[in-house]
This record gives C-alpha cells, sequence and structure tokens, in this order.
C-alpha cells in the first residue's frame, strides 16, 4: 500500500517517452491501472499495449516474443536524447 501511494504522487512527474505494457487478462492486477498510469503521467509521447492470451509476467508468457518486438519497436522510435542532470 505505501508503494502505490508513492507511486501516484510521482506520476505526474515522469516526463520520458512511456510504453504502458499490460496483460488484459492479468489476475493480479487490474488493466485499470495500466490506464491510470497512462493518464497521470507527464510524457509527451505515451503509448500503450494490452496483450491478450498472457497473464501476470507478460515477459515469461505466450506473448513474451510480441512484447519483445513491441518494446523494440517503442525505443527505435524514440528521440536519443541526453538525460538531463
Amino acid at each position: 500500500e505505501r508503494l502505490i501511494r508513492a507511486a501516484r504522487r510521482v506520476l505526474s512527474s515522469v516526463i520520458s517517452p512511456t510504453l504502458v505494457v499490460h496483460a488484459t487478462e492479468d489476475d493480479m492486477a487490474s488493466v485499470r491501472n495500466a490506464h491510470y498510469v497512462a493518464e497521470r503521467i507527464s510524457a509527451k509521447r505515451v503509448e500503450t499495449f494490452f496483450v491478450d492470451d498472457s497473464y501476470h509476467v507478460l515477459t515469461l508468457d505466450r506473448r513474451k516474443a510480441d512484447v519483445a518486438s513491441r518494446v523494440g519497436q517503442f525505443f527505435q522510435h524514440c528521440p536519443h536524447e541526453p538525460i538531463p542532470a
């Protein structure tokens, strides 16, 4: 609960391009959480990727190759800018 409150407080300070990935059949975390995050961060570029036929650990589940591919595509289109100090 403390971690959730802390994350909520700082969501608006996220300014980096962000890809929110969530399994539609996740039985541990609601897909509403992905929408919540995507709507509250301040990044100019926010994309969502909802994955069916997968559960909580997307990187190990049935569609792990699709997840890896989508993440790769996202980063290929990110500007290469220095990280501000």
